[in-house]
C-alpha cells in the first residue's frame, strides 16, 4: 500500500465516521420528534379521558360509554410504555454519540501519523528508489 493509498483509506475512514455521525443525528431528531408526537396524543387522550369521566359523574344514564374510559385508560398506559421505550433510545443515542470519537481530532492524529510515514519513507528511500 502505497502512501497516497493510505491516504485515500483514512480520508474514507473519516468520511465513513462523519456519515455514521450524521445517522445518529438523524436518528436522535426521529425519536424527539416521535417522542414529543406521542406526548402530544397522550395529553389529547388524557384530556378526552378527564372529559368523559366528568361527564359520567353529572349524567348516571351514560354509563353505556364507560368501557370507554377503559379504553382511554388503556391508551394512555401505553403511550407511557412507548414514551419509556423512545426515552431509552435517546439515552442509548447519546450514550453512542458520547461513546463515538471526534472525526476531526481522529482526521488530525491521522493525518500527522501519515507525514510521519511520508518523512521515514522519505528518508529510508534507496539510491536506485528515486525513479
Amino acid at each position: 500500500m502505497t502512501l497516497s493509498d493510505r491516504h485515500v483509506y483514512v480520508s474514507h475512514a473519516v468520511s465513513e465516521t462523519t456519515h455514521a455521525e450524521v445517522l445518529l443525528e438523524q436518528s436522535k431528531d426521529l425519536l424527539r420528534s416521535l417522542m414529543n408526537s406521542i406526548q402530544s396524543l397522550r395529553q389529547e387522550v388524557e384530556c378526552w379521558h378527564d372529559m368523559l369521566k366528568t361527564s359520567l359523574d353529572l349524567d348516571p344514564e351514560l354509563m353505556e360509554q364507560k368501557p370507554y374510559v377503559s379504553k382511554l385508560e388503556s391508551l394512555i398506559r401505553e403511550c407511557h410504555k412507548v414514551e419509556r421505550t423512545l426515552v431509552e433510545q435517546l439515552r442509548t443515542a447519546a450514550g453512542a454519540e458520547d461513546a463515538g470519537f471526534d472525526a476531526e481530532a481522529a482526521r488530525v492524529q491521522l493525518m500527522g501519523r501519515l507525514a510521519r510515514l511520508q518523512e521515514h519513507e522519505d528518508q529510508t528511500k534507496l539510491p536506485d528508489d528515486a525513479g
